[in-house]
């Protein structure tokens, strides 16, 4: 046999034993917690889902606080997006549809203003604080809806 056979054959037995070789499983039982018990937390008092949504709405809260900032500056397109950002993480809260629907009643279209209207005021229903601001909005996207009228 030439050298060059000798070599493909071996190296065609390295391949097929490579081929066959078995793949190594993980270890089926519970790995042991090997940190110190200083480092393991206690047990919360909340559940992973309402840590989730606690986090969810304060960054909720965090973006319509750049919103409002940004309307403050006249930057109405940039703020509502942030709005919508702030919904997409947390659809419950309330005070994104109220900043969304003055951003809108800004834009003067009013049929905007009042569909977000409606679920800010849905959202807001039992916070007395912003109920009275949700019936001034009301108010305010009536008289702009009226004297929009020819």
């Amino acid at each position: 046999m030439t050298p060059d056979a000798r070599w493909l054959c071996l190296m065609l037995a390295a391949l097929l034993l490579v081929a066959c070789k078995t793949a190594v499983s993980p270890p089926t039982g519970a790995i042991p917690d090997t940190r110190p018990p200083d480092a393991v937390a206690p047990p919360s008092d909340t559940t992973p889902d309402q840590d989730t949504g606690r986090q969810r709405e304060q960054a909720a809260t965090a973006l319509t606080e750049r919103g409002r900032t940004l309307m403050a500056d006249g930057q109405i397109d940039p703020a509502m997006r942030l709005f919508e950002q702030a919904l997409s993480l947390a659809p419950r809260y309330g005070p994104g549809y109220y900043y969304l629907a003055e951003a809108w009643l800004a834009k003067n279209n009013f049929s905007q203003a009042q569909a977000f209207h409606h679920q800010a005021a849905l959202y807001l229903e039992d916070n007395s604080v912003w109920q009275r601001r949700v019936v001034r909005q009301r108010r305010r996207i009536d008289r702009a809806a009226a004297a929009a009228l020819p």
